[in-house]
């Protein structure tokens, strides 16, 4: 029986790699990205530039322009698509208040039908992630600018003017923070992403690091 496999095809090092102990900055070559990094020593990194991608919300001209994998200086995975704020529900309603100025990634408004949402904190769990029952809670319908309907698993949910998150497929999660330069990698840690630029914070003066490259 034949496989499947892309394991020669793409494993590390397969695509090149390079080693880095100084603290000049390397930028993944033309079509790749740097998908792993190897610690030989503990490390830090005053440059670590995910690869962002946009990824179109379908009727709107809102995008998602957030990095999925860690990097310094902007947080991964925690604006979602929308904060939805100023969220208000009473039991044995499906009916959601929220302010009129809620806005996604670059202040586009973004709400949408289909779209999921939860609570952003958990001292406010009442819709969780995986909702009611384990099923997702979702916008069926969007009344008008204050005002939209969920699925019916949240009918008995209460929300008191909070705020929630509003996912979509492909959507950036929620509560990721910045990596500061201060942030030491230990040596024999090997992390997996995908980034453009990779800088260390100081020159190593043994060890370093291997980056691996891929499409």
């Amino acid at each position: 029986m034949g496989q499947n496999s892309q394991e020669v095809a793409y494993g590390f090092g397969q695509m090149g790699s390079v080693f880095v102990d100084t603290t000049a900055e390397l930028i993944a070559p033309y079509g790749k990205a740097i998908v792993a990094i190897q610690c030989l020593s503990n490390v830090a990194f005053s440059v670590l530039t995910a690869e962002t991608t946009a990824i179109p919300a379908s009727g709107t001209t809102h995008a998602h322009q957030n990095p999925e994998y860690i990097g310094i200086a902007v947080a991964a995975n925690n604006l979602g698509d929308a904060v939805i704020a100023g969220a208000a529900k009473p039991a044995q309603d499906n009916t959601v208040t929220h302010t009129a100025n809620t806005a996604g990634v670059g202040g586009t408004s973004a709400i949408k039908v289909g779209m999921q949402v939860c609570t952003l904190t958990t001292a406010d769990n009442d819709i969780p992630r995986d909702g009611i029952n384990g099923q997702p809670v979702t916008i069926v319908s969007i009344t008008d600018t204050t005002h939209f309907e969920v699925s019916d698993n949240a009918h008995n949910a209460t929300l008191s003017s909070q705020s929630l998150a509003g996912l979509e497929l492909h959507s950036s999660g929620y509560g990721g923070v910045v990596i500061d330069n201060g942030q030491v990698f230990p040596k024999g840690l090997t992390i997996y992403g995908r980034w453009t630029n990779v800088k260390l914070n100081a020159a190593a003066a043994t060890g370093g690091i291997i980056c691996y490259f891929g499409k």
